[in-house]
């Protein structure tokens, strides 16, 4: 039985799913993907870039229902999606370790479209987890969206995914609820939420609370949204509205990308709490598209938010660990550092304010690097 992997999963499974499903007939549908496949894809992976880049996602039109832009997502947008919860994953493999500590798991995907949250976390497990720890777990999704074909064709994927190894030997069924995520209901070991406050966030934070207070721990709720200002803010209003000032064990606690429970000091201002993260997305479809359109996407940009379940305590920092929220200002000075190693000069996130510091900086440290200040 062969075992799963990004590029297994990427550059196969999805573009015999979408040729199958939504290309020109069904004989084409079982050939691999092939240099003419690049062109007839290309026009709406185009689309779908432009409306992202400079429509924003409020204005978006409902492309989920066009087969050309479901295609065009499938094969581009959900590898990129996908890849930034993998770069949340990495920054806390302890919380998902623990997650393994119950036999029977419960995930809500809210937001899911093509389970694109549920995807990658398997695939981070995969790829993270000894396979013999992960046999005979069984794991039951949850995938709230208000797009019934989308999450039609992502079934399709995860029923091709999971006759791999080390997801054969385990139980994982996907139940899809055609509602808005905020008809999801709690009793979770972990919510995973991607993209949703940019569709309607006028009672996002009292569901997240409900959701949060019915999950059971350790796993809580990750909000993963686009690096854009609005959304940040609106990230830090969930936070400052559900997490108190000092921890209070009762409520909710911060896992990330926070170390520390005080004030956001980025709540207001011309700044916003987002990360630019050096990661390259492997794949033979992607790295194509990506050069058809002119961008190598060499980094995951992003914005986040980890709340742990009310009653579990969420991770103490280390007291000399600090979060970097900006770039070089050396460098955006015209003081750049010619070599890789050297003086950078960055701002870091402390409770109810910033501070500027200075250190040694091996060349990839930025947005959302964590630091040690002795």
């Amino acid at each position: 039985m062969p075992s799963c992997s990004w590029i297994d999963t990427f550059d196969r499974i999805v573009p015999c799913v979408v040729k199958t499903r939504l290309g020109k007939n069904q004989s084409w549908g079982q050939k691999p993907f092939g240099e003419k496949d690049f062109p007839f894809f290309f026009r709406g992976i185009k689309d779908l870039s432009e409306f992202f880049t400079d429509l924003g996602p409020k204005q978006l039109p409902s492309y989920f229902s066009h087969p050309r832009y479901r295609s065009s997502y499938l094969l581009y947008f959900m590898q990129l999606h996908a890849s930034r919860f993998s770069c949340v994953f990495d920054r806390h493999p302890d919380a998902l370790k623990l997650l393994l500590t119950e036999n029977r798991l419960r995930i809500l995907d809210l937001g899911a479209g093509p389970g694109t949250a549920s995807l990658a976390l398997l695939l981070w497990l995969s790829q993270n987890i000894p396979h013999d720890r992960l046999d005979g777990h069984s794991i039951a999704f949850d995938w709230y969206d208000t797009n019934a074909a989308i999450m039609e064709d992502g079934s399709a994927i995860f029923d091709e995914f999971c006759k791999l190894d080390p997801f054969s030997k385990m139980k994982i069924t996907v139940n899809r609820y055609r509602k808005p995520w905020q008809y999801a209901s709690g009793d979770a070991s972990l919510v995973l939420a991607g993209n949703v406050l940019n569709e309607d966030s006028r009672d996002a934070t009292k569901r997240i609370s409900d959701i949060l207070s019915a999950s059971r721990p350790p796993g809580g709720v990750l909000l993963l949204e686009p690096a854009l200002r609005n959304i940040s803010r609106g990230l830090a209003r969930i936070r400052e509205e559900l997490v108190s000032h000092p921890r209070d064990p009762a409520k909710p606690g911060i896992r990330g990308p926070c170390l520390h429970h005080g004030q956001c000091p980025l709540g207001d201002g011309r700044d916003w709490c987002h990360f630019s993260v050096l990661h390259k997305v492997p794949g033979r479809i992607f790295a194509r598209y990506s050069q058809m359109l002119g961008s190598e996407r060499l980094r995951a940009k992003f914005c986040y938010l980890w709340l742990s379940s009310p009653g579990y305590p969420a991770p103490a920092p280390d007291a000399n660990s600090r979060l970097i929220i900006s770039d070089n200002l050396a460098r955006q000075q015209g003081r750049a550092p010619r070599a890789r190693t050297d003086k950078g000069l960055f701002l870091v996130c402390e409770s109810g304010k910033t501070q500027k510091i200075q250190f040694t900086t091996s060349g990839g440290a930025g947005r959302g690097t964590i630091i040690k200040t002795h």
